[in-house]
């Protein structure tokens, strides 16, 4: 299988942009595998095609199988894929409202952030209600102290 041009098809699942090269990891049917554009390979302009790639596009890539020196991590392949060519099959927007990620998210993590955002909301209302109290007052003393002005 080492060596030889395949075509693949799947879910832009995390991208990775450096200076001349692109990460791109695909997600399809629970599998993933790292493909990897450099510069020299594919030219200046694919790399930049690259780098405005969205989460969750369906992209065609053809390429050629490499056994890389160092085994890659965090995909189910152990293989990687040497970019040729890169083509959207179906561009998704460009921030989706639910990520692979927040989906994936246990129940406690969920509760835990919610608790959060609710402490984060109660604190943000006393002081929206302290400031509020001190305006009043402000303005309270103001008209006290131009009526005071006013009756002397």
């Amino acid at each position: 299988m080492a060596g030889s041009e395949v075509l693949i098809r799947g879910r832009v699942h995390t991208y990775r942009p450096q200076s001349s090269k692109v990460f791109v990891i695909l997600r399809q049917s629970g599998c993933t595998v790292q493909c990897v554009a450099e510069q020299s390979n594919v030219g200046v302009n694919m790399i930049k095609y690259l780098k405005q790639l969205s989460y969750e596009s369906f992209v065609d890539v053809i390429g050629v199988v490499v056994v890389p020196k160092d085994p890659v991590k965090g995909t189910t392949q152990k293989v990687e894929i040497q970019v040729r060519k890169v083509y959207y099959v179906n561009r998704a927007l460009a921030r989706l409202p639910l990520g692979v990620e927040d989906a994936a998210r246990s129940e406690a993590d969920i509760l835990k952030n919610l608790f959060r955002c609710c402490d984060f909301i109660l604190i943000r209302s006393i002081l929206f209600i302290r400031a509020h109290v001190v305006f009043i007052n402000c303005r309270l003393e103001l008209q006290l102290f131009v009526s005071i002005r006013i009756h002397v």
